[in-house]
């Protein structure tokens, strides 16, 4: 099994999630694209994992997370 620590909320997370995803993609800092949920991030790798994830409306990814 593997964990990461997040030294900016200084907790150890248990287990991750990978995923494939498209290199150059924004992240959100909601689930849902309203102008209120601002982008926070790019991803810049093809294959990220991650510890934390939500669901919000279908994008062109062609899911919801």
């Amino acid at each position: 099994m593997v964990s990461h620590y997040d030294a900016w909320t200084k907790r150890t997370w248990p287990s991750d999630w990978v995923c494939g995803n498209r290199a150059g993609a924004p992240l959100y800092g909601c689930a849902s694209f309203i102008s209120a949920c601002p982008v926070i991030g790019w991803i810049y790798t093809s294959t990220s994992w991650f510890v934390c994830w939500g669901r919000g409306a279908w994008h062109n990814g062609g899911n919801n997370t």
